[in-house]
C-alpha cells in the first residue's frame, strides 16, 4: 500500500472510531433503511438455515450478526474500528453465544 494510500485508510479509520457512538445511536438495532430496504432483501438472498456459518465483514454495531444469530446462524463479525466493534460487544444479548466479534482489518491480507 503507498503513503497517500495509508494515509487515506488510517484518516477512514480515525473517522469511525469518532463516529461509532453517533452510527450505533442512529443504526442501533435497526432503522427504516435497515427494516424496509436492506434486511428483508439480505434474508431472501441468503435463505438462511440454523447452524449455517456466516462472516459479516466491516460489521460496525453487529445489528446484522445479531439478527443472522437470532435466525441460529453461528457468525464472525469483524470491523477495523474498535469502537463499534466496543458497541457491538455492548449490544449483545440472547443468541450473542453464536457471535465471535472481531476487531480486523479486511484490507489486511496478512491479519485475514
Amino acid at each position: 500500500m503507498d503513503d497517500d494510500l495509508k494515509r487515506a485508510h488510517e484518516e477512514t479509520r480515525a473517522a469511525w472510531e469518532a463516529n461509532a457512538a453517533h452510527w450505533d445511536r442512529r443504526i442501533g438495532e435497526g432503522n427504516d433503511f435497515v427494516d424496509v430496504l436492506i434486511w428483508p432483501a439480505t434474508q431472501r438472498l441468503l435463505q438462511l438455515r440454523p447452524g449455517e456459518r456466516i462472516l459479516d465483514v466491516a460489521c460496525g454495531n453487529g445489528v446484522y450478526a445479531r439478527r443472522l444469530a437470532a435466525l441460529g446462524a453461528e457468525v464472525v463479525a469483524f470491523d477495523f474500528s474498535a469502537a463499534l466493534i466496543e458497541k457491538a460487544r455492548a449490544r449483545a444479548a440472547a443468541g450473542s453465544e453464536r457471535i465471535t466479534y472481531q476487531v480486523l482489518d479486511a484490507t489486511d491480507e496478512a491479519s485475514l
